[in-house]
């Protein structure tokens, strides 16, 4: 599995010497928010992992195919070939749309590829999962559905600036979102926002 990192760039937030060790209250501002969208899918590349370290994964994320409610002709990756598609062109998601056969209309929003979708311009668009339920929660009357869920799940995750000066910071991350997932706030926060829980792979 891939381990993604929030998208807070860890270019200009690097935990590094120095720095006061954060205790919950910290991590809470950390959690998932309703404004993550299709950047969490594209932040954290291999090369990151080589420059970084994660935390304890906080939150699990599936790639969606989301089509209208209405469409059933889309069941598995397989049947996007030939099929219309839209993403950033820059994507993880319009390059995995492109390799099943997809042809992919590039765009510049989220708002913009959900209009493509529901006006029918577009047979669906992938994304992640949280933001389908993110999008939903905002739009609960919206004709659209997840159609396909792929089966393996990114981590999300707090990156840290690699090496031994930031490890009792990892430390004490891991240890805070530890006890929140423990004490049900992780959960909580996940329903609150994507109105499920996405804290757990299950």
């Amino acid at each position: 599995m891939d381990q993604h990192a929030h998208e807070h760039h860890p270019e200009q937030h690097p935990a590094g010497r120095g720095q006061r060790v954060p205790g919950q209250q910290s991590v809470l501002h950390q959690v998932p928010a309703a404004q993550l969208q299709e950047e969490v899918g594209n932040l954290a590349q291999h090369h990151r992992a080589e420059k970084y370290d994660f935390s304890t994964p906080y939150a699990f994320n599936r790639t969606a195919v989301i089509t209208k409610a209405d469409d059933d002709s889309i069941n598995t990756l397989e049947d996007l070939k030939g099929k219309k598609t839209a993403n950033t062109i820059s994507s993880t998601y319009a390059e995995l749309a492109e390799q099943y056969g997809a042809t992919v209309t590039g765009v510049d929003d989220l708002n913009q590829t959900f209009e493509l979708l529901l006006s029918g311009r577009i047979d669906a668009t992938l994304n992640a999962e949280m933001t389908f339920y993110d999008y939903t929660k905002e739009h609960p009357d919206a004709n659209v559905k997840i159609a396909v869920l792929t089966d393996d799940a990114n981590q999300i995750a707090i990156p840290m600036r690699k090496g031994d000066e930031t490890a009792t910071l990892r430390t004490a991350i891991d240890a805070a979102i530890d006890e929140l997932r423990a004490d049900g706030t992780l959960k909580a926060l996940s329903e609150k926002y994507f109105g499920r829980d996405i804290s757990t792979e299950e």
